[in-house]
């Protein structure tokens, strides 16, 4: 993850790494992103809570959403994604949940 401009990094956490799921936060500050990802046979579950409405951009493959506070979002496997806070104010808050296929 990388700035967009002077106002912060972009950090994650993981709180549960487990052989099916892994779950934990990310952090955008405004201006931040997060770098264009792929998830390769995993799927991906995002909730959005906290972020300025339709501040919040979700790309996958190329198509790009505007979200906020309360949107959730999913990424199937086989495709990427990236993030983006436009806000200026508000940082974004967001839960995710890797789900890893079964073994």
């Amino acid at each position: 993850m990388r700035p967009a401009g002077a106002e912060g990094l972009a950090q994650a956490c993981g709180a549960f790494d487990e052989p099916r799921f892994v779950a934990g936060v990310v952090s955008l500050p405004p201006g931040a992103m997060k770098d264009e990802e792929g998830v390769q046979t995993c799927s991906q579950v995002f909730i959005i809570r906290q972020g300025q409405l339709s501040s919040v951009e979700f790309t996958v493959n190329k198509e790009i959403f505007l979200l906020g506070g309360g949107d959730y979002f999913f990424v199937p496997p086989h495709n990427t994604y990236a993030l983006r806070n436009h806000s200026k104010t508000v940082t974004a808050e967001i839960s995710f949940v890797v789900m890893r296929p079964g073994s």
